[in-house]
């Protein structure tokens, strides 16, 4: 059993998911918009996921041009970390 749950685990470990990216980086307090870059072009047919670690504060707007992935924000009157993943 030992020998199979190890074989199991080395095949997970061998799944590599190609084009996805995660960028970070932080809406400054009081700004409505932060400009993450991504290390290529993002494809048109991409899916985007984005994350913020503070509850209830969400994009208004998404655009993509090249590489430069830009989130429009309500102002906040704190700093906000946010993330998007590139998945394509």
């Amino acid at each position: 059993v030992q020998d199979v749950i190890d074989e199991v685990k080395s095949d997970v470990d061998a799944i590599i998911i190609p084009d996805v990216e995660i960028v970070r980086g932080t809406l400054t307090a009081g700004q409505t918009s932060v400009a993450l870059t991504a290390s290529k072009s993002v494809s048109a047919t991409a899916l985007i996921d984005v994350f913020a670690d503070t509850y209830g504060v969400n994009p208004t707007a998404i655009s993509i041009a090249g590489a430069v992935v830009t989130l429009t924000f309500e102002a906040q009157a704190s700093n906000v970390a946010v993330a998007v993943r590139i998945d394509g």
